[in-house]
């Protein structure tokens, strides 16, 4: 934001996100102003993943879904592209969350300023290097953080 680019891109830096699906989520914000890389629409897909992996993503997708009224498939997806104006516009400091749990946080914040959000399908590949970021505290974190959200919508 301090450089003044238009849009600001987040992603895998392990090539989870193929870099080559970057223009296809700038040409997005032509009628958008959150672009996501999805998993879950037509055309998308997750490679490598155990099944368990695959039923947590599915599950934790589906319950932001329900639980927060999101409209998006994909609400845990992090490469997403953004408007300047769309991050400007939230209280970034006030964002509680951290991990998948933020990138839900995110999603919910701009929905609810009524934001125009798309989806763009991609691959995703597992990891070649590295670890998950996965772990038992980072489901509670996400369970805590559906429930502290959807006290908020629904007041």
């Amino acid at each position: 934001l301090a450089n003044g680019y238009d849009f600001i891109l987040t992603m895998d830096a392990d090539f989870s996100h193929d870099p080559k699906r970057v223009p296809a989520l700038v040409q997005a914000m032509t009628d958008a102003d959150v672009a996501i890389g999805s998993r879950y629409r037509n055309g998308g897909a997750i490679r490598q993943w155990p099944w368990s992996r695959k039923v947590l993503s599915r599950g934790a997708n589906a319950l932001a879904k329900v639980w927060l009224g999101l409209k998006a498939n994909d609400c845990t997806a992090g490469f997403r592209c953004y408007r300047r104006d769309v991050l400007s516009s939230l209280a970034l400091t006030e964002i509680r969350s951290q991990g998948y749990s933020c990138l839900v946080e995110l999603l919910f914040e701009c929905q609810a300023r009524g934001w125009r959000m798309t989806e763009v399908p991609i691959v995703f590949v597992d990891r070649q290097f590295g670890k998950t970021k996965i772990s038992q505290w980072e489901v509670y974190r996400g369970v805590w953080t559906l429930l502290r959200l959807g006290i908020k919508r629904w007041r």
